[in-house]
C-alpha cells in the first residue's frame, strides 16, 4: 500500500510538473509556491488563480482550499493547506500587489479599448476557439459543453449547459465580458478580444454543430 501511495504521490507531482511547463501562468514567487503548483495544478489550470485575485479574499481563498480537499478529495496535508492559503491571500488576496515574478497568462494581453466587429467565423477561429475552451472552460462546462466538467459538482449553482445557449456568438462574448454574478463565471477581459471572439464561436458551435 506504501509502495501505490508513493507512486501516486509521484504522479500527482509529475501531473502537476507538466501541466506548470505547458505555458500557463507562472505564479510569483514566496513561501508556499510549490505546495501551490504541486496541489493545485492536479486540477485545473494555474489560471484559475489571477483570475479569481479581484473577487477572493482570505475568507475566500480559505473557503477555495477547503473545498479542493473536502469536496473534490485533494490529497492535501494541513500543513501544505495553510501554506497554501497564506500564499494565496498575501499574493493574490483581493487588493493584493501581484507578487514578484508573476506573469499573466500565456495568450493573455491588454484589452483594447475600441471594440471590433464580430469576426467571421472560420475554422481557424474555430480551432483557436477549441484550444481555449478546453483550457479554461471544459473543466467547469465539460468537454462537450454539458456542464459535466470534473469541477462541476462542486459549484453551485452549477455550470451552464452551453449545448442549449440561445443569442449566438455575440451572447456568449457578453458573458464572457461580464461574467455572471452569483457564480462561479468570472469576467474573461485578463484574455485578449481576439481569444474571446474565438471562444464565443467555439460554444456557438456545440450547438449548431459548425
Amino acid at each position: 500500500m506504501r509502495a501505490i501511495a508513493t507512486a501516486s504521490a509521484v504522479s500527482i507531482l509529475l501531473l502537476a510538473a507538466a501541466r506548470a511547463d505547458e505555458g500557463q501562468v507562472q505564479l510569483g514567487e514566496g513561501p508556499g509556491k510549490e505546495a501551490v503548483v504541486a496541489s493545485c495544478a492536479t486540477c485545473h489550470s494555474l489560471d484559475y488563480i489571477p483570475m479569481n485575485s479581484p473577487f477572493l479574499d482570505a475568507k475566500g481563498w480559505e473557503a477555495s482550499v477547503n473545498k479542493m480537499i473536502k469536496v473534490m478529495g485533494a490529497p492535501i496535508s494541513p500543513e501544505d493547506a495553510a501554506q497554501i492559503r497564506e500564499y494565496l491571500t498575501a499574493h493574490y488576496g483581493k487588493g493584493a500587489s501581484p507578487p514578484a515574478g508573476a506573469a499573466a497568462p500565456a495568450g493573455a494581453t491588454a484589452v483594447p479599448a475600441s471594440t471590433p466587429g464580430e469576426p467571421p467565423r472560420t475554422p481557424e477561429l474555430l480551432e483557436k476557439g477549441r484550444a481555449s475552451y478546453a483550457r479554461y472552460c471544459a473543466s467547469c462546462h465539460g468537454p462537450g459543453g454539458a456542464g459535466d466538467g470534473p469541477a462541476a459538482k462542486a459549484l453551485r449553482p452549477p455550470p451552464r449547459d452551453l449545448t442549449g445557449v440561445k443569442g449566438g456568438a455575440a451572447g456568449v462574448f457578453a458573458v464572457l465580458n461580464t461574467g455572471v454574478k452569483g457564480t462561479a463565471m468570472v469576467p474573461f477581459k485578463h484574455l485578449s478580444e481576439s481569444d474571446r471572439w474565438a471562444i464565443a464561436h467555439y460554444v456557438d458551435s456545440l450547438k449548431t454543430g459548425k
